[in-house]
């Protein structure tokens, strides 16, 4: 994740970025100090053609105001130069994840799957099994499954 320093540069990339996940936050925040790594990871792991930058709101206020951050950690995630994704102050990863997964296949269909967000170690699809009720928010269910409820 890199750290961005100034608002031109933030806009620059909303932009011209196909995929970009901006990540703002504080440098006392608690909360965005133990969900960075966790997004990061994220990130890493499941959306490879994904860039992530870190916007400190206390050294670039412009770009508080701009993108409206009113409290931190703001996240927002950016398919070919607009906002599709926001979420703010509490939010799961595993509900990021299954959001940011939504748009990145529609985006990157052809992704290898080894490098994708699937969970190498799931067992196939029972193809007899109930359906999932997603209005419980217990299981997104999709082609791979890999992203729940859990925290």
């Amino acid at each position: 994740m890199r750290e961005l320093h100034s608002y031109e540069e933030l806009l620059e990339l909303t932009r011209h970025e196909p995929t970009a996940l901006f990540y703002f936050s504080t440098p006392d925040c608690g909360v965005c100090k133990s969900l960075k790594p966790k997004v990061i990871s994220l990130v890493e792991e499941h959306f490879p053609k994904m860039r992530s930058y870190y916007i400190n709101t206390e050294a670039v206020p412009e770009a508080r105001g701009q993108f409206s951050v009113y409290s931190v950690p703001v996240v927002l995630v950016f398919f070919g130069g607009r906002e599709y994704i926001r979420e703010a102050r509490n939010f799961g990863i595993m509900e990021l994840g299954a959001k940011i997964d939504r748009y990145y296949s529609m985006m990157f269909p052809d992704e290898d799957e080894d490098a994708g967000a699937v969970d190498e170690g799931a067992e196939p699809a029972d193809e007899d099994a109930e359906p999932v009720d997603e209005s419980a928010g217990e299981e997104r269910d999709n082609a791979q499954g890999e992203f729940s409820d859990a925290r």
